[in-house]
């Protein structure tokens, strides 16, 4: 079945096996759809959570590991805390508990973005001082 140009909806969407490329059809041509795929990965990043014994803080260190440095400023945790479990997806940080007091509080932060964690949700009971809390799948062990 062949359409004439007054019959394409507009919006309709092809692949153009000449080009190889994905068109969307605008109304009176169609266009190449443009596409980009940035990294949000958060690339080779490392994070720090909150404070070592005995320094309380809400502070997020982050370094580029394949390069030499100091750590850098990546925000703060939504509570200040030490010995905080963390673990993380290529995407996602996720921190979960608390020292000296037991929370259920879970924090996320996104890696490739700088900025303050945000409130995840909760564990299913208060805990504290979780160290590494990763299971297989990179998420939060309860």
């Amino acid at each position: 079945m062949s359409f004439t140009p007054q019959e394409i909806p507009t919006g309709a969407v092809r692949y153009n096996t000449d080009s190889n490329k994905m068109e969307v059809y605008i109304g009176s041509t169609w266009m190449e759809v443009s596409v980009s795929s940035p990294n949000l990965d958060g690339g080779a990043r490392g994070l720090f959570l909150g404070g070592g014994y005995p320094n309380v803080q809400n502070v997020i260190d982050f370094i580029t590991i394949p390069t030499a440095g100091n750590a850098t400023d990546f925000g703060d945790l939504t509570t200040t805390t030490l010995l905080t479990g963390g673990c993380s997806s290529r995407t996602r940080g996720l921190a979960a508990g608390t020292y000296p007091s037991a929370t259920n509080k879970i924090d996320f932060v996104t890696i490739s973005t700088l900025g303050d964690a945000t409130d995840f949700g909760d564990l299913t009971t208060a805990r504290a001082s979780l160290g590494s809390v990763c299971d297989a799948h990179g998420g939060l062990a309860q």
